[in-house]
């Protein structure tokens, strides 16, 4: 499990696992991801080794980024590669249980209005694709947020 909790000046990152029937003590992975309190994670791997986090640049447009987990320290966080970040607001992403799609919301161009639930589906090379909007079926001209599988 992680999660993030608000600091003083700072979102700091934790990670549990689930042991011995119990939840281990919090550990502190900001420094792992190399944050300056400025990731939330929002998505994480059904394996648990890969998170997925937003973080907001200078003009306040969101995007996703990924940290992978070797089984004792967390990457650095990056942008995840492909096709997902746009240049308008991604702010939520989920992983598909097998790995190969990602759900995120985003109010890119082509959408119903605000944010939408879009997929993107990994290539061959481990890339990203281009999202695909999950249509009128699904989004509104409000905001669809906080996807999750």
């Amino acid at each position: 499990m992680v999660w993030a909790t608000s600091k003083t000046f700072y979102e700091a990152v934790y990670m549990s696992t689930w042991e011995n029937n119990q939840w281990s003590v919090p550990i502190l992975i900001t420094p792992q991801i190399v944050s300056d309190g400025d990731f939330l994670p929002t998505g994480l791997s059904y394996d648990g080794k890969q998170l997925l986090l937003v973080k907001s640049d200078k003009k306040r447009n969101t995007d996703i980024w990924i940290s992978t987990f070797n089984g004792n320290v967390w990457s650095p966080a990056k942008a995840i590669e492909g096709d997902i970040n746009s240049g308008s607001n991604e702010d939520h992403a989920s992983f598909s249980p097998d790995g190969q799609i990602i759900y995120l919301s985003s109010d890119r161009n082509g959408g119903e209005g605000g944010l939408d639930l879009w997929t993107s589906e990994r290539d061959r090379e481990g890339m990203w694709g281009k999202p695909i909007n999950m249509g009128d079926e699904i989004n509104t001209d409000k905001d669809e947020s906080s996807v999750f599988v």
